[in-house]
């Protein structure tokens, strides 16, 4: 029972992990594209 439960506990961790991760990783690749539109409009 007490591994079942760590096992439990360890893949909602891992689970929390990567959708954090491909969260944080959206974002930025959102952020850099908004940036560089910034930039390349300023530019001409």
């Amino acid at each position: 029972m007490m591994t079942i439960s760590f096992l439990g506990i360890l893949g909602i961790i891992a689970l929390g992990a990567i959708l954090l991760f491909i969260f944080g990783f959206l974002l930025l690749g959102f952020y850099e594209e908004k940036h560089t539109q910034k930039k390349s409009k300023e530019k001409p």
